[in-house]
């Protein structure tokens, strides 16, 4: 990950060659290479955004769109290999939720949740 600095879009069609060789993941392992997506795609994009005077222009930055794509292709075609439920699916998008180790904001949560809870104790308006 540390070579998309010098050239992201190498780093990321390594990165979509990778991908395209797993076969067939469990669900804990999707969702390791979804989190590691994340910040690869970060890092990639983050470079392309910091080159203020365009020496990259549009040609790389295409391309990065188009292996991004590429890579959302390869991740779907994972996800759909295989049967997955609801509860395989929200527990991914926990995984990868970027607020998974904030302490804080899990407090402010465990705080508010009896206000909800006492609001399903309400009859619905008519």
């Amino acid at each position: 990950m540390a070579k998309a600095k010098n050239d992201p879009a190498g780093t990321y069609r390594e990165y979509l060659s990778d991908i395209r060789r797993q076969k067939k993941l469990s669900i804990k392992e999707l969702a390791g290479h979804l989190k590691q997506w994340q910040t690869l795609r970060d890092s990639v994009f983050l470079h392309l955004e910091c080159d203020t005077l365009g020496r990259l222009h549009s040609t790389v930055r295409e391309e990065c769109e188009q292996i991004h794509d590429s890579i959302r292709m390869e991740f779907s075609r994972m996800v759909l290999s295989q049967t997955r439920t609801y509860k395989d699916i929200l527990w991914v998008k926990e995984q990868i939720s970027p607020h998974l180790e904030d302490k804080e904001l899990h407090r402010a949560a465990e705080t508010i949740r009896p206000f909800f809870a006492s609001l399903d104790n309400r009859p619905s308006v008519r």
